[in-house]
């Protein structure tokens, strides 16, 4: 199990991450950005409507999202991500413009999307030490 108070505080100093998608030939492909996470733990991704991640998850929500890597200390994180239909991104925009004023700019800019990642697994380590403390978790999902 990851301890919530670690997980916290390094989600609230983490700035970026890599999210990693699968292509249309099943290849990986991954990139750097920019995220909010929610207290439920999902975490929202600004991106480009033509971006690959956003055709790679047209056709392929299996993804992978790292974060961390300052202070030796990294979340790696699997789980499932989709492009937010415009109705369903309206509950998440006070917390982006909360965690990153500056992304105001983008919240209603043609072809911007969002993306939603919510984990199913997690594995938070602390490599400042040896031997690393690595904690695991897999993460029940409300699927009907």
């Amino acid at each position: 199990m990851v301890n919530r108070a670690q997980l916290s505080q390094l989600l609230g100093k983490t700035k970026i991450g890599v999210l990693s998608t699968v292509g249309t030939e099943g290849q990986p492909q991954s990139a750097v950005t920019d995220f909010t996470v929610t207290p439920d733990l999902e975490f929202i991704i600004g991106t480009s409507s033509d971006s690959r991640k956003a055709a790679n998850l047209a056709h392929n929500h299996q993804a992978s999202y790292v974060l961390g890597w300052d202070d030796r200390i990294t979340l790696q994180m699997d789980g499932e991500a989709r492009i937010l239909a415009a109705q369903e991104f309206e509950p998440y925009r006070q917390v982006i413009q909360d965690k990153n004023p500056a992304s105001a700019v983008y919240l209603d800019k043609p072809g911007q999307v969002y993306i939603l990642f919510t984990p199913t697994w997690m594995r938070y380590t602390d490599a400042r030490s040896w031997p690393w403390a690595i904690q695991e978790e897999i993460i029940e999902t409300n699927k009907k």
